[in-house]
């Protein structure tokens, strides 16, 4: 870990102090936001005013309070040890970096993979639960009830789910960017399920194959 990181921890340290830190991480353009925004009602039910959430680049802005909600896409281990609960959001690689090259307009590349393969399995050893973006976009009551439930919090599943932002890869927000839901324009790219077939790369698809075939299988990803 790189001596400005180390450092940049420990502000986050010193900012949060002895709250309660709850960390909504996940894999780029993995439904990670949504995610974020579920937590955050569960919490406002639990905590109210007592609530103080944002993204981790913006941490140093937040309101004092007695528990934070902190959005990242990178988890490391002094991140890890000072967390009171992670959650981390996962999709398949390969539909991911299609969003990717939508949203940033950046090449997919292999380099890009290993970084959020290698993101995930250390998430997997700290991660309260895992939320699967396919199964949380299919069923989005199970995936309240499940974060509820991790953070014994009482649950109107209804309630909860008619309070999350509505976006699509059409919707404009009144801001370029809100710092309550940490949603901005374009934000969603309308990439479907198995899109990457026909977007990525072939070489770079049988290189996504050869390397991370056990992951996809594991989890449920077509090889093919």
């Amino acid at each position: 870990m790189k001596f400005k990181d180390v450092e940049k921890t420990c502000k986050i340290y010193s900012k949060i102090g002895l709250s309660r830190l709850i960390l909504s991480a996940g894999m780029p353009r993995s439904g990670s936001t949504l995610m974020y925004n579920i937590i955050r009602q569960v919490l406002l039910r639990k905590y109210s005013g007592a609530l103080s959430s944002g993204w981790i680049e913006e941490i140093y802005d937040l309101p004092s309070a007695d528990v934070f909600l902190i959005k990242t896409h990178h988890l490391d281990r002094f991140k890890a040890i000072r967390a009171n609960h992670i959650f981390y959001s996962y999709r398949d690689i390969r539909d991911a970096l299609v969003s990717m090259s939508r949203k940033f307009k950046c090449k997919p590349s292999l380099a890009i993979a290993r970084e959020w393969i290698d993101q995930f399995y250390f998430a997997k050893k700290c991660a309260r639960i895992m939320i699967r973006y396919e199964d949380m976009a299919s069923d989005i009551s199970s995936t309240i009830l499940s974060i509820a439930q991790c953070l014994d919090a009482q649950s109107n599943i209804d309630e909860i789910t008619a309070s999350l932002p509505v976006v699509d890869a059409q919707t404009e927000i009144d801001s370029p960017y809100s710092k309550v839901t940490l949603l901005h324009n374009n934000h969603v790219t309308g990439t479907i399920s198995g899109e990457w077939r026909t977007i990525l790369d072939e070489t770079l698809q049988k290189q996504l194959i050869s390397e991370f075939g056990d992951w996809f299988q594991e989890h449920q990803y077509p090889l093919s």
